[in-house]
């Protein structure tokens, strides 16, 4: 049976990053770090750091990091794209795109 509904949050939004090798073991774990949306309006939105893919692809040489959000309010609609500059590494700033709702629950 195909479902009916998917539901989705967008409150928190997540931003999912694929950083170059050579940052790997640059980032931590819980800590918050400032994206940039393209409009470049107001401070940066802070994003805590989720996950760290174990895994670095080797036909890319990135690995993936995904970041939440605070949206509360719902402030902000899912698609927007963000930015991220590494801290002591202007030269790797990387996007990421969209900022995307978490899926929560699927009802069939």
């Amino acid at each position: 049976q195909d479902p009916i509904l998917s539901l989705v949050s967008t409150q928190p939004l997540e931003a999912e990053f694929h950083l170059p090798a050579g940052a790997y073991g640059t980032l931590q774990l819980g800590r918050a770090y400032g994206l940039s949306t393209d409009r470049g309006e107001g401070p940066p939105l802070r994003a805590v750091l989720k996950n760290i893919d174990p895994v670095i692809d080797p036909a890319s040489q990135t690995f993936r990091v995904l970041f939440e959000i605070d949206n509360a309010n719902a402030r902000r609609p899912a698609g927007f794209p963000v930015y991220l500059e590494l801290p002591d590494r202007p030269d790797a700033a990387a996007a990421a795109g969209p900022a995307s709702e978490s899926p929560r629950d699927t009802a069939g």
